[in-house]
């Protein structure tokens, strides 16, 4: 018979624990805000503004690549939170990731139908700015005031996002602003 190393068995599993405590924070950490940087975005539209003019909206920055099958099925959702959050003071924002062909992502939009407003990261400068991007989706969510106040990796968790938004709106109302 043989036996188990109670020791080394408790290792392991205390290990298993912080690795998915870790990977836990890193996929949807709202940890302490943050402020945003002050990105300059070039919309498909051909508006340029900073994040800075969209205060006090509440805005939703989505990196994503018409690569990610992830954020490609998200797009339904990130679509219908646009609709359901814009004339609550809530900007939702895409951002076709730099090394993504700017054609091949544009083709997608209008084939998914998606309304909500575009940026292209052409040289990486809004990535670099937010730390590095690492992969697709990453999503921040920051508030009225410029705070960083999530900073998601991979896969969204659209009710968590729901909640965040409300949890946000309900501490510092945004008046209504038409939809951009």
């Amino acid at each position: 018979m043989a036996r188990i190393n109670t020791s080394r068995t408790a290792f392991i599993v205390v290990l298993l624990l912080l690795f998915w405590g870790v990977t836990a924070a890193l996929i949807w950490w709202p940890g302490k805000p943050s402020p945003a940087p002050d990105v300059a975005l070039s919309l498909t539209d051909g508006r340029q503004l900073r994040l800075s003019q969209l205060r006090p909206r509440v805005v939703v920055l989505n990196f994503w690549a018409s690569t990610c099958t992830v954020c490609v099925r998200e797009f339904p959702q990130m679509q219908q939170l646009w609709r359901d959050y814009r004339e609550r003071g809530v900007e939702v924002i895409g951002v076709v990731a730099f090394y993504d062909s700017p054609v091949n992502a544009m083709q997608l939009v209008q084939a998914a139908g998606l309304a909500y407003p575009m940026a292209l990261d052409l040289r990486a400068d809004i990535a670099h700015a937010f730390g590095g991007i690492r992969g697709t989706p990453t999503t921040f969510v920051i508030d009225g005031r410029g705070m960083i106040r999530v900073h998601s990796q991979g896969r969204l968790d659209f009710d968590t996002l729901r909640e965040t938004l409300d949890a946000i709106l309900a501490e510092s109302p945004v008046p209504s602003v038409e939809a951009r």
